[in-house]
């Protein structure tokens, strides 16, 4: 009986050291956060997580989720004959950031600069055409760019960021994304 007194206390001084040491780890260290300009044009869901590593290094992590469909009817210019189209797809983009913060005032805020990696790919992608039956093709897409914005902390634990996203990708098409992001700091 002994023997399982002690083991108890011993688990339960480890798992909450381990607890405790975390916490005081990641304490004003990680943040929460959506973009919302994507809701705002009922486009992808998004979640990111941001930590930062010292007061002016942080690494971000993002998912984003968009599924679209499409239906629309072509004519034929030749002989007149209408035809109906249908595109479906569901997609999932991820992103990696890495962030330089110029002069934080609380620790990974204002105005900062990095580079971000992006990988887009498709779970699901159907087309149908007049002439062809449902196709699916699943593609990908990689890329590389920068980032530049400023972070607003507001009572040091509420976040509103403002960035813009330049990438280019592995097929030489680029693009820029602006984001807003709101979220929580832990």
């Amino acid at each position: 009986m002994k023997v399982l007194i002690y083991s108890f206390q011993r688990i339960s001084l480890g798992v909450f050291l381990i607890l405790n040491c975390h916490c005081a780890q990641a304490q004003g260290t990680l943040e929460l956060k959506t973009n919302i300009v994507p809701y705002l044009v009922g486009a992808p869901i998004n979640l990111s997580g941001e930590y930062l590593i010292k007061e002016r290094i942080g690494i971000e992590a993002s998912v984003w989720y968009g599924w679209d469909k499409d239906e629309f009817t072509i004519t034929d210019t030749i002989t007149g004959a209408k035809s109906k189209v249908l595109f479906k797809d569901s997609q999932m983009v991820l992103f990696g950031a890495g962030k330089y913060y110029f002069s934080p005032k609380n620790g990974g805020d204002r105005f900062f600069a990095g580079v971000t990696l992006y990988h887009q790919f498709y779970l699901y992608y159907k087309r149908s055409l007049p002439s062809q039956p449902f196709i699916k093709k699943p593609s990908s897409e990689t890329g590389i760019g920068a980032v530049i914005g400023y972070k607003w902390m507001i009572k040091k634990r509420f976040v509103l960021e403002l960035d813009i996203l330049g990438i280019i990708t592995n097929d030489s098409s680029s693009g820029i994304l602006p984001s807003l992001k709101v979220g929580y700091r832990l």
